[in-house]
């Protein structure tokens, strides 16, 4: 389960329940969907409609670092950010990816997003 201390606004999770505030569609059907994290969260959170153990987070995978502008070469065991003059590597070691920095594993996209911002001190743009 995620813990509160891991969320940061902006940060993108799944929701696996039938109804949530954020579903903006009238569907109810079962499928998990993606949201991100806004400051409206905690307090919703607080009220209850959306509680933190039916979050869950989103496995890191090549098109989400794809879709943050990461580029993944062609061995697929290196993967660079290098916007803004700001380099951010990533390594590939089996199905899991590793910072470079702190050499450790990094296996969600809200990891990411936080070990990114804490690094480099700006926030990847989501773009899919």
């Amino acid at each position: 389960m995620i813990q509160e201390n891991e969320i940061k606004i902006g940060n993108w999770f799944e929701h696996n329940e039938n109804w949530c505030y954020r579903r903006d569609d009238d569907s109810n059907d079962d499928k998990p969907f993606k949201f991100q994290w806004n400051s409206s969260d905690w307090y919703k959170l607080g009220d209850c409609l959306i509680f933190l153990e039916d979050i869950k987070p989103i496995p890191l995978t090549e098109q989400w670092l794809r879709d943050f502008g990461f580029f993944v070469d062609g061995s697929k065991a290196h993967i660079v950010y290098n916007e803004s003059g700001n380099i951010y590597n990533l390594n590939r070691i089996g199905d899991t990816f590793h910072s470079s920095y702190l050499a450790t594993e990094i296996p969600f996209v809200h990891i990411l997003q936080n070990h990114f911002f804490f690094n480099i001190g700006e926030e990847l743009t989501y773009n899919p």
